[in-house]
């Protein structure tokens, strides 16, 4: 079974568990179940009210539900004769904070143990996003903490007998954290407080049910009994890792809200200059004339991050800058300062060599060309004595061409990168080499001992003729006799 389905499975069986406990929130159980955990709608709240004389007869009640905002609900009821008797019921949802007040009383007149009771539920129902701050990646882990707190100024009944009681039926962040708790005139409100470790970009179901009665009884005719109940619940979720923040597909930012003073602060931001990709990260200077600690962040991830005061660059365009200061219960807080400046492309440097280094007509040519700058990319072409002869893309900033053959004689080759979006275009220093002619060969005609080589028309045809020559002469003196 997924956790999906294993989540809601377990906030079915408390709903449920619910409606039984309180007939008369049948209307927001039914609710919840039929809408948010299908999935139907990506936020719920609903409230409800129900007020009447006797406690297990309702004869008023108030509903409504809506999306995002503050809804409520409210009922009146008043009872005559051995009931009588007043009762009130008005509760308010939105994400992050559900509140209440109901009462009951009973009016002169009434019968001796009559009851009366009046009661309201209010619910929420968000997604959460943990959002990652300008600059910090998605998948980056974050603390959470998730606070919890119920409140009730609860009176009537006995020093030791309450009438009025609100309670957090049902409180989940996610997988994990769950809660239930009580407040009454005897146990006025609690806190809880949980801790959890998450990434940027997690996101989880928030969901909370505040169940709020009050009650009257009559112990004699002649004594009127009453009480009130008026309740608040609040849900805070922080990120102690100050990387991120968390909010709900209702817009509601769930963190504590921050109590500030009143005397005002200003911020000194250094001046920033224009920078070239690929410089080393840089320190900003800021201060807040308050002397509390100010944030530095980036309003361009795209082209620059920031980590505490450190600025590191990461592609060409405009880099803004924010300081701001949130102040604190002494402080207001600051007008933001920002501050933005151009990162220009970096530049670039282009070398190409040969193999082989000294080649010979008919063979084969490899030029490899490297290229520094800021992971460079793009394309080079390739030039022989101002003629181009290939291009080829940049692929971890180098780039190679091949070519079957130059022709014989001196070649200067020239590299030309196109530059990109992060360097600035360039050319190699000419590359100045001589294609030699092939060498003649020789090879065995491989019979009768002979051997078979390229006939050189000079010496090969001149010798075999001054040889006859020389034969002839000799053949004449022989015939005349002459030495």
């Amino acid at each position: 079974m997924s956790f999906k389905a294993k989540f809601n499975l377990l906030l079915l069986t408390l709903a449920c568990w619910g409606a039984g406990a309180h007939a008369t929130d049948f209307f927001c159980n039914n609710h919840y179940v039929t809408v948010a955990l299908s999935g139907a709608v990506p936020i719920f709240q609903c409230v409800q009210t129900a007020v009447g004389p006797g406690a297990p007869v309702i004869v008023g009640s108030g509903f409504d539900q809506a999306g995002a905002g503050k809804i409520a609900a409210a009922s009146t009821s008043t009872g005559s004769g051995f009931e009588a008797s007043a009762s009130t019921a008005a509760m308010s949802a939105s994400p992050g904070a559900l509140s209440g007040d109901v009462s009951a009383s009973m009016l002169s007149g009434s019968a001796a143990n009559a009851q009366a009771v009046g009661k309201g539920d209010a619910w929420f129902y968000d997604i959460a996003t943990v959002v990652a701050a300008s600059g910090v990646p998605t998948g980056t882990p974050a603390k959470l903490r998730v606070t919890l707190t119920l409140d009730c100024a609860c009176a009537g009944g006995a020093i030791n007998q309450p009438l009025s009681e609100a309670k957090i039926e049902e409180f989940f962040v996610g997988n994990f954290v769950s809660s239930t708790g009580i407040a009454n005139k005897i146990n006025p409100g609690f806190v809880q407080v949980f801790n959890h470790d998450v990434l940027t970009g997690d996101t989880f179901r928030v969901i909370a049910k505040l169940h709020l009665q009050s009650g009257a009884s009559n112990d004699t005719v002649s004594t009127a009994a009453g009480s009130r109940g008026i309740a608040s619940a609040q849900v805070y979720i922080d990120v102690l890792s100050g990387n991120a923040s968390v909010t709900g597909d209702s817009g509601h930012l769930y963190a504590t809200p921050v109590v500030t003073g009143t005397t005002p602060q200003s911020l000194t931001f250094g001046a920033l200059t224009g920078k070239v990709l690929g410089d080393a990260p840089f320190d900003v200077s800021a201060t807040a004339s308050s002397g509390l600690p100010v944030i530095i962040s980036s309003l361009t991830g795209s082209v620059c991050t920031v980590a505490g005061v450190s600025v590191t660059l990461i592609a060409t365009g405009t880099c803004t800058i924010r300081v701001s200061q949130a102040g604190n219960g002494t402080f207001a807080p600051a007008a933001d300062v920002d501050q933005s400046f151009a990162v220009s492309a970096s530049s670039s440097a282009v070398s190409i060599t040969n193999s082989p280094a000294q080649p010979i007509t008919g063979q084969a040519i490899t030029f490899a060309v490297t290229i520094t700058g800021s992971s460079p990319g793009g394309t080079v072409t390739f030039t022989d004595n101002g003629g181009t002869i290939g291009t080829s893309s940049v692929t971890n900033g180098s780039a190679s061409l091949t070519v079957p053959s130059l022709s014989q004689g001196n070649h200067s080759i020239v590299a030309q990168y196109s530059g990109d979006a992060n360097n600035l275009a360039a050319n190699s220093a000419p590359l100045g080499f001589t294609v030699q002619a092939a060498p003649t060969t020789s090879s065995s005609s491989g019979g009768g001992g002979c051997t078979a080589r390229t006939a050189n028309f000079g010496t090969d045809l001149l010798m075999p003729l001054m040889a006859f020559i020389s034969l002839g002469w000799i053949v004449v003196r022989k015939k005349t006799g002459s030495r």
